[in-house]
């Protein structure tokens, strides 16, 4: 039985609190050791989480340098990440923008093939950063300027955007905090700034903590309304629109049997200190399910992802 006797354990942690990579304080919280080790980039290590609970943030460590970090994304191929049709973050930036900003200059921070970047009509002026450079050459094809492969390299005093877009992005820095105050010095005055990522906030995140299924191995960093209400608070910036959404369709019924599933395994897993009750529950349904889960279930029908709308002063 995988998940009902073997994973219950933490494993050998430091549980001494780390610096947010957010806002600097030392009171951290340790929320586990991550079981969850799938996505894009081999981690020797899927490492722990943390919480900050003086910003929000949530983060993993340890993680990969910024050189291994870089590696991996500069080798990335241009085929990942294909879409039949457009996704739910992209129409509702790009309305955003419509609505904002009849026109002007906009940077897409990871604009990978610039899939986002050609949605939007020819009066814009488009740029992007990004560092698959297999990537790279198709968003070239599509018109798009790229303007370097890292935040940390470009010169500010050279450029300025009306609007900055970072879409499932922000979850991928290691240091969200500065890589924003850096993207700010890019940013007009009156520019806006619009990201998407997932939200720790949603019902069954909160439930699942350290098992939630977004722990994917290229996600270093986790938000909430609360961070990106802290982070306007500390860049002095306008916090316009928070909007929930799913990248997934699904009925009410899917979800909540999501959420069913999700309350089975947490059941199990929180009797672990009881061996008989535990062997008890896992052998009657639904519980007996649990035991042939290779990996906790998932809620992607849910709305755990956030919009956010940030606007500069004039």
């Amino acid at each position: 039985m995988r998940f009902c006797n073997t994973t219950c354990a933490e494993g050998t942690v430091n549980n001494s609190p780390l610096p947010c990579p957010a806002c600097g304080e030392n009171l951290t919280n340790h929320i586990g050791r991550l079981r969850i080790n799938s996505g894009i980039i081999r981690l020797t290590d899927p490492g722990n989480i943390y919480e900050c609970p003086i910003c929000g943030l949530l983060f993993r460590r340890p993680y990969l340098s910024p050189l291994d970090l870089a590696k991996n994304y500069g080798e990335l191929p241009a085929i990942l990440w294909n879409y039949s049709e457009p996704r739910t973050d992209f129409n509702l930036a790009a309305s955003v923008i419509r609505k904002m900003l009849p026109s002007g200059s906009i940077l897409d921070v990871g604009c990978f093939r610039g899939d986002f970047l050609a949605m939007l009509p020819a009066n814009y002026q488009k740029f992007g950063i990004e560092h698959s450079e297999s990537a790279r050459q198709v968003a070239r094809q599509r018109g798009i300027t790229l303007i370097g492969e890292l935040i940390e390299e470009i010169e500010s005093e050279r450029l300025g955007f009306h609007a900055i877009t970072l879409l499932d992005v922000i979850e991928h820095l290691p240091y969200p905090f500065v890589s924003l105050q850096r993207l700010l010095t890019l940013l007009l005055p009156g520019g806006t700034l619009i990201l998407s990522t997932g939200n720790t906030d949603v019902l069954p995140w909160r439930l699942m903590r350290r098992d939630y299924y977004y722990y994917f191995s290229e996600h270093v960093s986790f938000f909430n309304p609360r961070w990106f209400r802290w982070v306007a608070n500390q860049l002095n910036l306008n916090l316009v629109l928070l909007k929930r959404f799913s990248h997934f369709g699904g009925s009410s019924f899917e979800r909540w049997e999501q959420f069913a599933k999700c309350l089975a395994f947490w059941t199990v897993e929180h009797v672990h200190k009881y061996p008989l009750l535990q062997n008890l529950m896992c052998s009657i349904y639904p519980f007996n399910k649990v035991s042939q889960w290779s990996l906790p279930p998932m809620t992607h029908l849910w709305r755990d992802h956030i919009l956010v709308v940030l606007k500069s002063g004039s």
